[in-house]
Formats: structure tokens, C-alpha cells, sequence
């Protein structure tokens, strides 16, 4: 299953239209199968978003994966209206354009990990149906492992770290 079959998005994709995705790049070496077919780098190309923000928005879906305030505002100006923002995982309070969101009717919805689909993802990787072995940047040793977690928080180093034990 890849986000080009599957309809979906893989962490590190920001939007997603008509099979063009553009993300924030956080796979240092991504499989063929996790390749977006377009990226823009927003921190270091921002000027290239311009075009997917003219005319009211660009993009139906969005997928905010980084839990950064910046790159959840300038994302939302891609949006059509009546667009879909889903926020994944947890980046703590922040404040977004509210009255952007609200003028463009977009419609925004969080979802958190460890709940139900956790039960789904396992199972998904135990049948073969995902490879989340791309996803893994590093694997440290368990006596390393506070140097793992320190890693681990730094997205311009890595995506996922394993603990080795």
C-alpha cells in the first residue's frame, strides 16, 4: 500500500490533490513507494507555494503533519474553500488564522495516535499491507537511548528513531 494507491498521505505530506503532494522533505532516502511526485521545500523555497495559493487555494486536503504553527498558516492559504485540514499528532497550542479558516469554510479535524487505528496500523504491518521501514532514520542502542530521544526531537535530523534492545 503507498499514499499513491491508497488515497492517503504519509507523514511529512502536506497536501494532497489529484495525485500532487507537497510536503516538507522528511525522508532522507524514501522508497519509490513513498516518493511525492512534486516537493517543496516551505523553509527553504517558500516563494514556490505562490502559486498553489493564488486564486483562493489550490489543494481540497491537507494533511499537517510538523505541529508547527508557521507551517500550519502558510498551508492553509493553499486550501480551496469548503477545504479539509486534518492536524496529526500533537505539536502543542498555537495560534492559527481563524478568521482565514473561517471565511474559506475549512473544515478541520485532529487526529491523534494511539487509539483505535493504532490496533490497525500493527495489523496493517504484521499483513504485510505497510512498510513503515522507510520511515526509520536511525536505530540506536538502549543504552544510547537518551541520545536517541534527543535525536529523535530534532525533524531536521530525523523522522523515527529505534530503541535497539
Amino acid at each position: 500500500m503507498n499514499p499513491h494507491t491508497a488515497g492517503c498521505a504519509w507523514s511529512g505530506f502536506r497536501a494532497l490533490h489529484q495525485g500532487v503532494k507537497e510536503f516538507q522533505p522528511c525522508l532522507p532516502n524514501p522508497s519509490p513507494n513513498h516518493r511525492p511526485s512534486h516537493t517543496v521545500n516551505v523553509g527553504q523555497t517558500p516563494e514556490r507555494m505562490a502559486a498553489y495559493e493564488a486564486s483562493k487555494g489550490h489543494f481540497d486536503l491537507l494533511f499537517e503533519c510538523t505541529g508547527v504553527a508557521q507551517a500550519l498558516a502558510g498551508a492553509i492559504a493553499a486550501l480551496r474553500p469548503g477545504g479539509t485540514l486534518v492536524q496529526l499528532g500533537l505539536g502543542g497550542d498555537m495560534q492559527i488564522p481563524v478568521q482565514t479558516m473561517t471565511t474559506k469554510e475549512i473544515q478541520f479535524r485532529g487526529s491523534f495516535r494511539f487509539h483505535e487505528e493504532f490496533f490497525t496500523g500493527v495489523e496493517l504491518m504484521q499483513r504485510n499491507l505497510i512498510d513503515v521501514k522507510p520511515l526509520i532514520t536511525h536505530t540506536v542502542a538502549l543504552d544510547d537511548s537518551e541520545g536517541g530521544f534527543q535525536l529523535a526531537s530534532d525533524r531536521n535530523q530525523a523522522v523515527k528513531v529505534q530503541i535497539a534492545f
